[in-house]
């Protein structure tokens, strides 16, 4: 019994595991980002010097200008001059609702100007909600010409 212990604690500690956990068992960092932010792309913002990747989205590298601004121009609405509320995981990873309450993270994928990185989203609460954005997604850009995820 005091082996299997002292194993467990041992594998506990040392584990460098990157999967991502479910979001009940997430335990990022609460915080209040004020305006200004920089809205850098549909999924990227910047606060206060420090970039921010939206928590379970991907936009492609070769998105092109036209989308990126109107993703910009979107992101930038859904915040407006709000503070908005944060959780903070690992790697600048953000997980946002505007002051509304609307999830930044879903909004932008069912508008159709980021997908969902399933990596991220494996084994969450959101990863059926967010898939089910994505394929939202996928019938507006058909009839708006926005992105048409591969």
């Amino acid at each position: 019994m005091r082996r299997f212990l002292i194993l467990t604690v041992l594998v506990l500690c040392f584990s460098t595991t990157t999967w991502p956990l479910p979001a009940s068992a997430q335990s990022g960092i609460e915080r209040h980002l004020f305006q200004p932010t920089y809205i850098v792309s549909p999924n990227v913002i910047k606060n206060q010097g420090v970039v921010y990747h939206l928590w379970g989205t991907s936009i492609p590298e070769s998105i092109d200008p036209l989308t990126l601004e109107r993703g910009r121009a979107f992101l930038s609405h859904l915040i407006g001059d709000n503070t908005i509320s944060c959780f903070i995981y690992g790697d600048n990873l953000v997980q946002c609702t505007s002051a509304s309450g609307q999830d930044l993270s879903k909004a932008v994928i069912e508008n159709g100007y980021a997908y969902v990185d399933r990596k991220i989203i494996a084994g969450t609460n959101q990863q059926d909600e967010y898939l089910k954005a994505e394929k939202m997604h996928k019938r507006v850009s058909l009839e708006f010409g926005m992105l048409i995820p591969t």
